[in-house]
């Protein structure tokens, strides 16, 4: 009665990636348009929702006398600093073939991918200058992974 039952199931779980928070401005003069922000409170308070990182913790990088001019600072936060978003799926599945003759069967299939419904957010915009910093915009891997499906929030 139990034959031919098959009962599957895919978990995938992993981290986030590194976070490489960039100023939007050329402030080192090195032109190579990477610098970096500085780290001045914390960048997780005041989250939540599609907010990922608190824009009132970082600042372009300033010179000694607090002006935030281009003259060849660098912003003294590290690069991958930060983690973003991990991923998190469960797929099912359940099988049943059924013999039909000798070399003939058919097969039920019962599928279900992401089964508990579980957002999977990409990394947020991380360009400081940008009126999106710190905002969570796209799932992870949604223009090249079908079934985890893509979506934009219209900001």
């Amino acid at each position: 009665m139990t034959q031919g039952w098959q009962l599957n199931s895919i978990l995938s779980f992993n981290t986030g990636t590194p976070l490489n928070i960039t100023a939007g401005y050329n402030r080192s003069l090195s032109g190579d348009g990477n610098d970096r922000v500085d780290l001045i409170g914390d960048p997780f308070a005041n989250t939540g929702g599609n907010r990922y990182l608190n824009p009132a913790a970082f600042s372009v990088p300033r010179n000694a006398n607090g002006q935030s001019i281009s003259d060849g600072k660098f912003g003294t936060l590290g690069r991958n600093t930060f983690y973003g978003p991990g991923f998190q799926s469960v797929d099912a599945s359940l099988f049943k073939t059924t013999r039909i003759t000798e070399r003939i069967s058919a097969q039920f299939r019962f599928e279900v991918f992401n089964i508990f419904n579980l957002v999977n957010w990409a990394n947020p915009v991380t360009n400081f200058s940008s009126g999106s910093f710190g905002l969570l915009t796209n799932t992870r891997n949604g223009g090249s992974a079908p079934g985890i499906g893509l979506r934009a929030i219209a900001l």
